[in-house]
Protein backbone atom coordinates (compact mmCIF):
# COMPACT_ATOMS: atom_id res chain seq x y z
CA UNK A 1 0.00 0.00 0.00
CA UNK A 2 1.26 3.47 -0.88
CA UNK A 3 0.01 6.61 0.82
CA UNK A 4 -0.23 9.88 -1.04
CA UNK A 5 0.46 12.67 1.43
CA UNK A 6 -0.16 15.51 -1.02
CA UNK A 7 -3.16 17.66 -1.71
CA UNK A 8 -1.71 18.34 -5.14
CA UNK A 9 -3.55 18.75 -8.42
CA UNK A 10 -5.57 15.80 -9.65
CA UNK A 11 -3.18 15.23 -12.59
CA UNK A 12 -0.27 14.59 -10.23
CA UNK A 13 -2.37 12.20 -8.16
CA UNK A 14 -3.56 10.39 -11.31
CA UNK A 15 -0.01 9.87 -12.56
CA UNK A 16 1.11 8.71 -9.13
CA UNK A 17 -1.91 6.40 -8.93
CA UNK A 18 -1.24 4.95 -12.38
CA UNK A 19 2.27 4.00 -11.25
CA UNK A 20 1.00 2.34 -8.07
CA UNK A 21 -1.69 0.34 -9.87
CA UNK A 22 0.86 -0.91 -12.39
CA UNK A 23 2.72 -2.35 -9.40
CA UNK A 24 -0.52 -3.93 -8.09
CA UNK A 25 -0.59 -1.66 -5.04
CA UNK A 26 -3.56 0.06 -3.48
CA UNK A 27 -3.57 3.83 -3.49
CA UNK A 28 -4.99 5.79 -0.58
CA UNK A 29 -5.38 9.53 -0.35
CA UNK A 30 -4.68 11.05 3.01
CA UNK A 31 -7.63 13.23 3.84
CA UNK A 32 -7.08 15.69 6.62
CA UNK A 33 -9.57 16.41 9.35
CA UNK A 34 -12.44 18.53 8.18
CA UNK A 35 -10.47 21.75 8.54
CA UNK A 36 -8.91 24.33 6.28
CA UNK A 37 -5.74 26.35 6.44
CA UNK A 38 -6.35 29.78 7.96
CA UNK A 39 -5.20 31.36 4.66
CA UNK A 40 -7.97 29.60 2.69
CA UNK A 41 -10.36 32.13 1.05
CA UNK A 42 -13.27 30.62 3.00
CA UNK A 43 -11.71 31.80 6.27
CA UNK A 44 -12.24 35.40 5.12
CA UNK A 45 -15.47 34.94 3.13
CA UNK A 46 -17.61 31.98 4.17
CA UNK A 47 -19.84 30.25 1.60
CA UNK A 48 -22.54 30.22 4.33
CA UNK A 49 -22.62 32.00 7.71
CA UNK A 50 -22.42 28.65 9.57
CA UNK A 51 -19.92 26.93 7.25
CA UNK A 52 -17.51 26.66 10.23
CA UNK A 53 -17.98 26.01 13.90
CA UNK A 54 -17.39 29.53 15.15
CA UNK A 55 -15.51 32.38 13.54
CA UNK A 56 -11.89 33.48 13.33
CA UNK A 57 -12.41 35.65 16.43
CA UNK A 58 -14.85 33.44 18.33
CA UNK A 59 -14.38 29.67 18.28
CA UNK A 60 -13.64 26.68 20.49
CA UNK A 61 -10.10 25.29 20.69
CA UNK A 62 -9.82 21.52 20.16
CA UNK A 63 -6.65 21.44 22.25
CA UNK A 64 -7.99 23.34 25.25
CA UNK A 65 -8.33 21.26 28.42
CA UNK A 66 -11.71 21.21 30.09
CA UNK A 67 -11.46 22.03 33.78
CA UNK A 68 -13.16 19.71 36.21
CA UNK A 69 -15.19 16.63 35.44
CA UNK A 70 -18.85 15.85 35.31
CA UNK A 71 -18.42 14.24 38.74
CA UNK A 72 -17.57 17.69 40.11
CA UNK A 73 -13.98 16.87 41.07
CA UNK A 74 -12.23 20.26 40.94
CA UNK A 75 -8.76 18.75 41.30
CA UNK A 76 -8.98 17.29 37.79
CA UNK A 77 -7.71 20.23 35.73
CA UNK A 78 -7.63 18.74 32.26
CA UNK A 79 -10.24 16.10 31.59
CA UNK A 80 -9.26 13.83 28.67
CA UNK A 81 -11.52 14.94 25.82
CA UNK A 82 -11.19 11.60 24.03
CA UNK A 83 -12.26 9.65 27.11
CA UNK A 84 -15.23 11.98 27.55
CA UNK A 85 -16.19 11.46 23.91
CA UNK A 86 -16.58 7.71 24.38
CA UNK A 87 -18.20 7.92 27.83
CA UNK A 88 -22.01 7.58 27.58
CA UNK A 89 -22.42 9.51 30.85
CA UNK A 90 -20.22 12.50 30.01
CA UNK A 91 -22.02 15.72 29.14
CA UNK A 92 -21.31 17.25 25.75
CA UNK A 93 -19.48 20.20 27.34
CA UNK A 94 -16.59 17.83 28.09
CA UNK A 95 -16.07 16.72 24.48
CA UNK A 96 -17.52 19.59 22.45
CA UNK A 97 -14.08 21.26 22.12
CA UNK A 98 -12.85 18.10 20.41
CA UNK A 99 -15.62 17.79 17.80
CA UNK A 100 -16.40 21.47 17.25
CA UNK A 101 -13.13 23.20 18.14
CA UNK A 102 -10.60 24.60 15.72
CA UNK A 103 -7.62 22.26 15.57
CA UNK A 104 -4.78 23.64 17.73
CA UNK A 105 -6.83 26.86 17.92
CA UNK A 106 -5.77 27.68 14.35
CA UNK A 107 -7.44 25.53 11.66
CA UNK A 108 -11.12 26.35 11.05
CA UNK A 109 -13.43 23.43 11.78
CA UNK A 110 -16.09 22.81 9.14
CA UNK A 111 -19.63 22.54 10.50
CA UNK A 112 -20.49 18.97 9.49
CA UNK A 113 -23.90 19.29 11.19
CA UNK A 114 -24.88 21.72 8.41
CA UNK A 115 -26.45 19.53 5.65
CA UNK A 116 -24.96 21.72 2.89
CA UNK A 117 -21.43 21.35 4.33
CA UNK A 118 -21.94 17.58 4.78
CA UNK A 119 -23.14 17.25 1.17
CA UNK A 120 -20.19 19.30 -0.09
CA UNK A 121 -17.71 17.07 1.78
CA UNK A 122 -19.34 13.89 0.44
CA UNK A 123 -19.35 15.26 -3.11
CA UNK A 124 -15.71 16.30 -2.72
CA UNK A 125 -14.74 12.74 -1.69
CA UNK A 126 -16.75 11.30 -4.60
CA UNK A 127 -15.02 13.70 -6.98
CA UNK A 128 -11.55 12.68 -5.76
CA UNK A 129 -12.43 8.99 -5.97
CA UNK A 130 -13.99 9.27 -9.41
CA UNK A 131 -11.40 11.63 -10.88
CA UNK A 132 -8.35 9.75 -9.67
CA UNK A 133 -9.47 6.14 -9.25
CA UNK A 134 -8.39 5.98 -5.61
CA UNK A 135 -8.78 2.72 -3.70
CA UNK A 136 -9.50 4.46 -0.42
CA UNK A 137 -9.01 7.28 2.03
CA UNK A 138 -6.90 7.56 5.16
CA UNK A 139 -8.85 9.98 7.33
CA UNK A 140 -6.56 11.92 9.64
CA UNK A 141 -7.71 12.86 13.17
CA UNK A 142 -10.93 10.87 12.76
CA UNK A 143 -12.43 11.46 16.27
CA UNK A 144 -12.42 15.23 15.83
CA UNK A 145 -15.57 14.97 13.70
CA UNK A 146 -18.89 13.52 14.87
CA UNK A 147 -19.55 9.83 14.34
CA UNK A 148 -22.94 10.75 12.88
CA UNK A 149 -21.23 12.67 10.08
CA UNK A 150 -18.76 9.86 9.39
CA UNK A 151 -21.58 7.29 9.29
CA UNK A 152 -23.46 9.33 6.65
CA UNK A 153 -20.23 10.09 4.73
CA UNK A 154 -19.21 6.42 4.62
CA UNK A 155 -22.72 5.29 3.66
CA UNK A 156 -22.80 7.83 0.81
CA UNK A 157 -19.43 6.67 -0.50
CA UNK A 158 -20.26 2.96 -0.12
CA UNK A 159 -23.48 3.35 -2.13
CA UNK A 160 -21.33 4.32 -5.10
CA UNK A 161 -18.05 2.52 -4.28
CA UNK A 162 -18.89 -0.60 -2.22
CA UNK A 163 -15.25 -1.77 -2.25
CA UNK A 164 -13.74 1.58 -1.23
CA UNK A 165 -11.57 1.31 1.86
CA UNK A 166 -11.31 3.94 4.56
CA UNK A 167 -8.92 4.01 7.46
CA UNK A 168 -9.60 6.47 10.27
CA UNK A 169 -6.63 7.56 12.37
CA UNK A 170 -7.39 7.40 16.10
CA UNK A 171 -4.32 8.05 18.23
CA UNK A 172 -4.86 7.38 21.91
CA UNK A 173 -3.07 5.10 24.43
CA UNK A 174 -6.33 3.68 25.84
CA UNK A 175 -7.75 0.76 23.84
CA UNK A 176 -11.27 1.52 25.10
CA UNK A 177 -11.04 4.86 23.30
CA UNK A 178 -9.65 3.54 20.01
CA UNK A 179 -12.05 0.57 19.92
CA UNK A 180 -15.01 2.95 20.17
CA UNK A 181 -14.32 3.97 16.56
CA UNK A 182 -14.21 0.48 15.03
CA UNK A 183 -16.57 0.27 12.07
CA UNK A 184 -19.67 -1.88 12.06
CA UNK A 185 -20.30 -1.67 15.81
CA UNK A 186 -23.22 0.21 17.33
CA UNK A 187 -22.09 2.36 20.23
CA UNK A 188 -24.03 4.20 22.94
CA UNK A 189 -24.62 7.11 20.55
CA UNK A 190 -26.65 4.79 18.29
CA UNK A 191 -24.26 5.27 15.39
CA UNK A 192 -22.98 2.34 13.37
CA UNK A 193 -20.20 3.22 10.97
CA UNK A 194 -19.97 1.07 7.87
Amino acid sequence: MRLNHTWGPCGIIKSWLHGSQAGDEDCFRTSCRITLAPEHPWAAKLPLPDWFHGTVKNHLNSSAPVNGTFYGEPENQGHDLFEALVDPHAPSRLWRNLTEGWFVDLLPDMNTENPVVAQYLLQNAIWWTESSGLDGFRVDTFPYVSREFWARWHAGLRRIYPRLTTIGEVFHPDASVTSFFVGGQKQYDGTVRA
